[in-house]
């Protein structure tokens, strides 16, 4: 009778499957009834609870697939949270920044994160949105933002935001020691109402006069060591780390946040990637 009984449970598993578990067996098995009496029984009850083989993995399926949305959903729901606190944060901010220097090396995220600022610019303030000397214009044309031909026209302009790729390239300093385009870019777009958001990949390129017209810092992940001695950027890494600030790193969706009047703010946040960049962007100086 063990073995008639063993081979229905077999027989029951197989065909309820993750269902099995709650289908009560021993309620319905009867060592008085034979073989043959107790698989009409036992099978009537699962098709009376469970239905028919195919509906049952159509359940399972259905079960399977509700999970995921679920989990997606938690997922998704835990990142618009993410987005919007840390948007909600800056979003406030957006008109007072007279400008925003984004350093870090190659491949962390700099003009993501420049993205993902525009991004904020464009739904939170009436700032029209330009960019100077970008290598492919073409991919900004249908983002609306809109090229900047020359660094004179700064002068006509008000109430914008200027993006400066890698301004080492695009406004080069002739003087070894001192960066006066760059000062007067600056100088400039303070009594106009223009931010400008730069980001570089060159640390020895901000020297320290130029550091007094940096209102807003964004630090990505960068080697401590090769950053000069007496930088801001070395101080806020410094400020930022527990232990070694040589053991620094950061990853593409994390920056350090600076900024003297908007202190409350300095720290390490995360941020979301812009829905509009992408990997030509990307990579737009190849």
């Amino acid at each position: 009778m063990d073995n008639i009984k063993e081979k229905l449970q077999n027989e029951v598993l197989e065909y309820l499957g993750e269902e099995a578990d709650l289908f009560d067996f021993d309620a319905f098995y009867d060592d008085s009834l034979t073989y043959g009496e107790n698989k009409n029984l036992i099978f009537k009850q699962i098709k009376e609870l469970f239905g028919n083989k195919e509906q049952i993995n159509n359940n399972i399926l259905k079960s399977e697939e509700e999970q995921f949305k679920a989990q997606e959903l938690k997922f998704k729901t835990e990142s618009e949270q993410k987005y919007k606190y840390v948007s909600s944060e800056l979003k406030d901010k957006l008109n007072n920044l007279k400008s925003v220097c984004v350093v870090g090396e190659t491949g962390t995220g700099k003009t993501s994160f420049c993205f993902y600022l525009i991004e904020l610019f464009k739904k939170y303030s009436n700032k029209k949105i330009y960019a100077y000397k970008f290598p492919k214009p073409e991919l900004l044309e249908k983002l609306g933002i809109e090229k900047l031909y020359s660094i004179e026209e700064l002068i006509n302009l008000r109430d914008a935001v200027v993006l400066l790729t890698e301004p080492q390239i695009t406004i080069p300093k002739y003087d070894k020691r001192n960066n006066d385009n760059l000062q007067k870019v600056l100088s400039l777009a303070r009594q106009r109402d223009i931010t400008i958001l730069m980001d570089t990949s060159d640390t020895g390129y901000i020297n320290r006069r130029l550091e007094s017209y940096i209102h807003c810092w964004i630090i990505k992940d960068l080697e401590y060591s090769l950053v000069k001695q007496g930088s801001i950027i070395k101080k806020i890494i410094r400020d930022n780390t527990f232990i070694d600030p040589r053991e620094f790193r950061l990853n593409k969706n994390e920056f350090l946040f600076y900024s003297r009047e908007f202190y409350k703010l300095n720290r390490k946040w995360e941020f979301l990637e812009s829905e509009s960049f992408n990997q030509q962007i990307s990579k737009c100086f190849k």
